[in-house]
């Protein structure tokens, strides 16, 4: 996925795909606090360096709630009305 986003997005900066991420990237600040499908034990180095260095440079807390598993039904929208 990295390699799609840095060769179709991050090469053109005059693409809407490039104005679209960095639109994205400003918002997270104004966020009070940003989940990740993670653990503390597996992200360690990258949790610890938002939790020391994000409040300095106006992050948001970040909240390793994972890992969160897909389990029961592989239809997404059963039962979900306004989704189908």
């Amino acid at each position: 996925m990295g390699e799609i986003l840095e060769t179709y997005v991050f090469q053109d900066r005059t693409s809407e795909g490039y104005e679209s991420l960095l639109r994205i990237g400003k918002r997270y600040k104004s966020a009070a606090g940003i989940m990740v499908n993670s653990f503390a034990d597996l992200e360690l180095g990258a949790l610890k360096a938002f939790k020391e260095q994000g409040p300095g440079l106006g992050l948001p807390p970040v909240y390793p709630i994972g890992p969160v598993i897909k389990t029961g039904s592989t239809d997404v929208f059963s039962g979900n009305d306004c989704l189908s």
